[in-house]
């Protein structure tokens, strides 16, 4: 049986948001970095489509690597192609209360247990890719329809309630 999560607006009031905005790791970054925008070429390399102009209102070269990390660990989560099959669940079983479920590809999964993996190699906290894609999911859900912009609000809010370990 899973906890009782806390409100977003009581989570997101426990969020160190000093340490997200002024401890970034600069790079050049995408801005989408999932899945579906990386293509491996017939020159046998790797392209990356749809980049973003800027990252924030003074900023247009670079942005920060935990937001692209965050980005590629949101689409092993929820995959595009899963979601248009309608391959996830909401269900309220009381009050605020919500049983939700998404079908995971199991390449995904690996690829995101190898990010995992990578991070602790690389000197980056995974928590913090997982607290930012938290975010995500919920920054997103209102750009989606209904049911799904509730399934992305939910798991967002479960999401970052685990990411606080709260």
């Amino acid at each position: 049986m899973r906890k009782k999560i806390d409100s977003v607006k009581n989570l997101l009031s426990k969020v160190n948001w000093k340490e997200i905005c002024e401890s970034p790791k600069w790079a050049l970054f995408h801005g989408d970095f999932h899945a579906e925008n990386i293509i491996f070429s017939k020159k046998k390399n790797f392209v990356l489509l749809d980049w973003r102009q800027n990252f924030g209102k003074d900023n247009f070269q670079y942005g920060d690597t935990y937001y692209d990390l965050a980005k590629l660990n949101h689409g092993f989560i929820v995959n595009h192609g899963v979601v248009t099959k309608n391959l996830f669940k909401i269900k309220e079983i009381k009050k605020n209360h919500f049983n939700f479920s998404i079908h995971q590809l199991s390449n995904l999964m690996e690829c995101r247990e190898f990010l995992k993996d990578w991070s602790k190699d690389y000197d980056y906290d995974f928590n913090r890719i997982e607290l930012i894609t938290a975010l995500i999911f919920l920054n997103i859900a209102g750009l989606h329809d209904f049911p799904y912009s509730k399934f992305l609000f939910h798991l967002g809010q479960h999401k970052l309630s685990d990411s606080l370990k709260i």
